[in-house]
């Protein structure tokens, strides 16, 4: 792990429409959450866990339930019962004003340590 960076939780949004572009990066908004998307996150949290980096990862539901995503049976249950888990946390928008500086220090962090 690069003791270089900060470590910083991770802040995505899940929506139809762009109220919150003001809040998250561009790079963390997304219409949708595909089975494969899913298990990028899992497998992504899984090796920060191994490597002892315990971040998480927020991913914010705009006006949608997990029921919406069509994911495969089985993923929705991890989704829904045993993501934290892993260190993956579904909060619904309204949560979005009590950690509001956390995403925006997140976004910041995102357009200060990108690749060129």
């Amino acid at each position: 792990m690069n003791s270089e960076l900060p470590l910083y939780d991770s802040h995505i949004l899940i929506t139809t429409n762009s109220n919150y572009t003001d809040i998250f990066h561009k790079k963390t908004i997304f219409k949708t959450l595909s089975d494969e998307h899913f298990l990028k996150l899992l497998f992504l949290q899984k090796i920060k866990i191994k490597s002892n980096n315990f971040t998480r990862t927020y991913i914010y539901l705009d006006d949608l339930e997990l029921n919406d995503f069509n994911l495969n049976p089985k993923l929705l249950n991890i989704a829904k019962y045993s993501s934290e888990n892993f260190g993956i946390f579904f909060k619904n928008i309204d949560l979005i004003e009590k950690n509001k500086t956390k995403i925006i220090n997140y976004s910041k962090f995102i357009d200060n340590y990108k690749k060129k």
